[in-house]
């Protein structure tokens, strides 16, 4: 969505498409499919990944386990997830590498170091509660509720693009 916004194409889609949230939600729906996709790739090759290093030790990779499962599920519903923030951050930034760059610091690098100055404060962060989605095993991660609070985060950040995309003049 930033890109549209960056080379003027959001002029024809807006003045085309004069109801600006359902251009949204479609986006939305669009990349929370192609989120799914990249997600199911990814999955599918950690775990071949994963099989053949299991095989090389001379080990079986638990596929009975529900955990290796719930891991799968979890790792394709982060990126389909992710995928929708990207559209949510794309309404609101408008500029591609600022969206980019911000997006990859935010989760990079200020998430991690403000989990790991206080881990029960912060633990509610969207690529932080994204850890406990994907079945990370570390300390301190959300129990449950994890998908809400990504849920809570992608929801905020949709309704402000939305309001943003609203309000703006695409016309000049």
């Amino acid at each position: 969505m930033a890109g549209e916004w960056r080379f003027g194409q959001v002029n024809q889609v807006f003045l085309s498409a004069p109801r600006r949230w359902q251009v949204v939600t479609v986006k939305t729906i669009i990349y929370l499919g192609v989120g799914a996709v990249y997600g199911v790739a990814a999955a599918a090759t950690a775990t071949a990944t994963a099989w053949g290093w299991y095989r090389a030790k001379g080990l079986t990779l638990p596929f009975d386990r529900s955990a290796v499962w719930l891991t799968v599920v979890g790792c394709v519903a982060v990126a389909a997830l992710f995928g929708v923030l990207g559209v949510a951050i794309g309404a609101v930034v408008r500029k591609p590498v600022p969206a980019l760059v911000g997006a990859l610091a935010w989760t990079v690098l200020v998430e991690p170091a403000l989990f790991a100055a206080a881990p029960d404060v912060f633990r509610r962060l969207p690529g932080i509660a994204s850890l406990s989605l994907r079945g990370q095993p570390a300390e301190h991660l959300l129990p449950a509720g994890a998908a809400a609070v990504l849920l809570g985060v992608i929801a905020v950040a949709l309704a402000a693009g939305v309001r943003l995309v609203e309000r703006d003049d695409v016309t000049g």
